[in-house]
């Protein structure tokens, strides 16, 4: 994506072709005016602007051709399809006009649909298309599978979906259940699938009052800071089993400090949590010997099953053996042997499965030790519970009705669902127990700058990292924040100030259209695997809202952006 440029390197408006299709050209679009473009991370691009009837008293050659559904590229940018084209006369200027809204070609995947999607279903599945949703998808609408990470193929969901719109499925039922961000080419109608530790590029900008950072808006209003959790499945399927016995999942780190709670408080949760990490590898291990035996014992029983159907067998010819000879077989009957051979496996058996069924509830009673050491009693006074319970804050349930578990699923593979649903879970808790924040900055004449550097860097050097999804380090004096660039909005008609917005947050809905979400797991910033949200039994509510308003101006020069 590359904007254009004066010959003075000056940011200039990029020249917007017309077309009926993207095969069926129509022309340059002349005599846009108040052209704007918001590039957004989260959510769809817009582009809006008006268009005259007439330019210089001579009639706009494409004006009538302007209209919805046609489309238009705006070089080397984007290609985008007319949401709406409002005609209206201005009685002042006596002058005709259309208000044009636009978004890029993936909003035509708001008006496609997919059905039935019911059942077991990989996202990227070439071994069983028919049971693939990219390939479903592509099928559907025609738009091609691009990149797709690694780590999402093994991956598979169950979902209960009788129709649904393509682009919704996406970022949001499908984004949320594994943990992905969808991105789409305009330009060569691509789907392409990554987590959004893939798009984790750290740039070496860091935006500072000792440069660029004049004036800014630090918002957390409307983020209550969650600190538990009940987890659900589908079918209220829970975690207790991989969970110390809990269907709740519980964060106060961000709060276990002197400037929140009692020193005494602090230490005993410092004890708490090392104690809890400790205990977790020894419950993670024997979990994972509970799986191993499980799937001992599931191999026992089918081995099983197939000897009773020999043992039948045998059964069965020695009945016709009787009506044959008039006599039951004897020992040196070959039949006789065959039959006494399976009695024996069977037998066996039966007994390496008593003996399996003993070994795993000598596990399960060496967890249920294990959980009952971590109870909270055993680390905290009445009056620091009580402490505690002062920071606790609920939402809504963790919910993701794609983890499902059934009569035919195996003891270790329910055992491996939990697990993954649980650690989603813990991932999203992680972040909403945290502030989260958006920052929103006015940038006149825009450079990046490095810390304690004071001359300004040219466009060349940092053209590849100022860019949307571009991880950029906030200086605010005594706290450096990690955030994403999420939107830049441009005004072509006035370069010099172009709106910025950064956000550590992890959850980012559309107002346009509600859709996209970030959702995966980001190291250095914040992000969410967002399914549905946040429970606590029995927990009083609280919220933590902090609204910081700092004032001043991001001054810098826009030098060939």
């Amino acid at each position: 994506m590359g904007f254009s440029f004066d010959n003075n390197g000056n940011l200039k408006q990029s020249k917007m072709f017309l077309y009926s299709s993207k095969t069926k050209p129509i022309g340059i679009l002349s005599g846009a005016c108040n052209v704007k473009l918001e590039q957004n991370f989260h959510k769809l691009f817009e582009l809006n602007f008006k268009i005259y009837k007439n330019i210089n008293n001579e009639e706009n050659e494409f004006y009538e051709s302007v209209i919805k559904n046609k489309l238009i590229e705006v070089q080397g940018i984007n290609w985008f399809q007319i949401l709406s084209a409002v005609e209206k006369y201005d009685d002042n200027s006596k002058e005709t006009y259309k208000e044009v809204k636009c978004c890029p070609l993936e909003n035509m995947l708001i008006y496609r649909k997919v059905d039935d999607i019911v059942g077991v279903f990989g996202l990227y599945d070439v071994t069983d298309t028919s049971k693939s949703l990219l390939h479903i998808i592509s099928a559907e609408c025609g738009w091609s599978i691009g990149h797709v990470s690694n780590e999402l193929l093994t991956k598979y969901r169950t979902f209960d979906i009788n129709s649904m719109e393509i682009y919704n499925l996406l970022t949001t039922k499908i984004s949320d259940s594994f943990g992905c961000v969808f991105q789409f080419d305009s330009y060569t109608k691509t789907i392409n699938v990554y987590l959004l530790s893939e798009l984790e590029e750290m740039t070496d900008i860091i935006i500072s009052k000792k440069n660029i950072l004049k004036e800014y808006i630090k918002d957390d209003s409307d983020s209550p800071i969650i600190t538990k959790m009940r987890v659900r499945g589908a079918d209220d399927l829970d975690i207790r089993s991989v969970n110390f016995g809990r269907n709740y999942l519980v964060n106060l780190d961000y709060y276990m400090t002197e400037d929140w709670c009692s020193q005494g408080l602090v230490d005993a949760y410092n004890t708490y949590k090392t104690d809890y990490n400790n205990i977790r590898t020894s419950f993670n291990t024997s979990l994972t010997t509970l799986k191993t035996k499980n799937a001992e014992l599931t191999i026992l029983k089918a081995e099983l099953r197939d000897l009773e159907s020999l043992k039948s067998a045998q059964e069965n010819v020695m009945g016709v053996s009787v009506q044959n000879h008039g006599r039951v077989p004897i020992p040196s009957d070959s039949d006789y042997t065959i039959y006494q051979n399976a009695v024996t496996l069977v037998n066996g058996y039966v007994a390496q499965i008593v003996t399996k069924k003993n070994e795993i509830n000598s596990v399960q009673l060496t967890l249920d030790s294990i959980s009952d050491s971590i109870d909270e009693s055993n680390y905290f006074t009445h009056e620091q519970i009580a402490e505690m319970n002062g920071f606790i804050v609920e939402g809504d349930d963790y919910e993701d009705s794609t983890f499902v578990v059934t009569s035919e699923t195996s003891e270790e593979e329910a055992l491996e669902i939990k697990t993954e649903l649980m650690q989603n879970a813990y991932e999203d808790l992680f972040i909403k127990s945290r502030p989260q924040y958006t920052f929103t900055i006015k940038a006149t004449s825009l450079y990046t700058i490095q810390d304690d550097k004071d001359e300004l860097i040219p466009y060349s050097e940092w053209v590849n990292q100022f860019k949307i999804g571009s991880l950029i380090t906030l200086n605010l004096g005594s706290t450096y924040m990690t955030v994403r660039l999420m939107t830049m909005v441009i005004d072509f008609d006035n370069p010099e100030e172009i709106d910025l917005v950064f956000s550590n947050k992890s959850r980012l809905d559309d107002e346009l259209i509600q859709l996209a979400e970030i959702i995966a797991d980001s190291g250095r910033t914040a992000s969410s695997l967002s399914l549905k949200k946040m429970g606590y039994d029995a927990a009083s509510k609280q919220t933590n809202q902090v609204r910081e308003f700092m004032n001043g101006s991001l001054k810098a020069t826009l030098n060939s952006f």
